[in-house]
C-alpha cells in the first residue's frame, strides 16, 4: 500500500525549492538569508538540499539556525512550511542541510497571480523617486539584475543598500513583450543574496490595470511554456 504523503509526493517531483533561513553568525549577530536551493536527494520523511556558494558567502558565517520556511511550486501553486533542520554542512564551496519533510503544506492558491523565475537576469532601471508611496519630481537612478517578475511586483539583485520605506519608479523590458514599460512599486523586502548582492523584492503601487493584466497573462504563457518544455 503506498503511504507516501502529499508533501512527500510534491517533494519527489521536485528540482529546488526555496528557503529562508534565520539564525546567528559566528558573532552572535542576526543573520537571515533567502535563495533558491536543489533538491539533491529526496527520502521519506527527509529532503537534502544544497547551494552552491563563493568567499564570503552569509551562510559561510551562520552559527546556528533558528528557524527555516521552506516553499515549492507544484503545478503553478505555491506551497509553504516550516521545517525542522537534521543537519547541515558547509564546505569552501557548497552548503548542504538536511530537513524534515513537513506533515502539511500550507497553500497560496488564492495567490491572484503567477510568478516566474528568469534563467538568466534581466537588466532593469530603477529610480528611487520617494518614500512610503509618495513620490518626488526628482529620482535617483541605478541599475540592477531583476530574476522574477508577476503581475504584482518583481523581484531584483543590487549592490545598493536600499531601506524598506523608499519607493521606486523601474523600467522593464521584458523578453517578446509589446513595448518597455514603467512600473512604481514599494520596496517589500530585502534579503542577502551572494557576496555584496542584495535581493529586492517590490509590490507594484498605482499600476494600471491594463498593465498588470498583459503581464499577467505573459507569466501565465511562460509558465504554460516552461511546463510543456519539461514534458518533452
Amino acid at each position: 500500500m503506498n503511504t507516501e504523503t502529499f508533501a512527500e509526493h510534491i517533494f519527489r517531483q521536485q528540482s529546488n525549492c526555496q528557503l529562508i533561513i534565520v539564525g546567528k553568525d559566528d558573532q552572535g549577530e542576526a543573520l537571515c538569508y533567502e535563495d533558491q536551493f536543489q533538491i539533491v536527494e529526496s527520502r521519506p520523511c527527509q529532503i537534502t538540499v544544497s547551494l552552491p556558494i563563493e568567499d564570503e558567502h552569509p551562510l559561510k558565517t551562520i552559527c546556528t539556525i533558528e528557524f527555516v520556511e521552506l516553499s515549492i511550486r507544484d503545478r503553478g501553486v505555491p506551497y509553504f512550511a516550516f521545517v525542522n533542520v537534521i543537519d547541515q554542512a558547509c564546505t569552501d564551496r557548497t552548503f548542504t542541510a538536511m530537513l524534515e519533510v513537513p506533515v502539511h503544506l500550507h497553500s497560496s492558491e488564492n495567490r491572484k497571480f503567477i510568478r516566474i523565475d528568469f534563467p538568466t537576469v534581466l537588466p532593469i532601471t530603477c529610480s528611487i523617486v520617494g518614500v512610503r508611496g509618495r513620490s518626488t519630481h526628482h529620482g535617483v537612478p541605478f541599475e540592477a539584475d531583476m530574476i522574477d517578475v508577476c503581475g504584482g511586483g518583481l523581484s531584483f539583485l543590487t549592490k545598493k543598500r536600499l531601506f524598506s520605506p523608499l519607493y521606486l519608479k523601474i523600467r522593464v523590458d521584458l523578453p517578446g513583450f509589446a513595448a518597455p514599460f514603467d512600473v512604481y512599486g514599494d520596496i517589500a523586502r530585502i534579503s542577502p543574496y551572494r557576496q555584496d548582492y542584495y535581493r529586492i523584492a517590490v509590490t507594484f503601487k498605482e499600476v494600471d490595470e491594463g498593465l498588470v493584466q498583459r503581464i499577467d497573462d505573459y507569466c501565465r504563457a511562460y509558465r504554460e511554456r516552461a511546463l510543456e518544455g519539461s514534458e518533452i
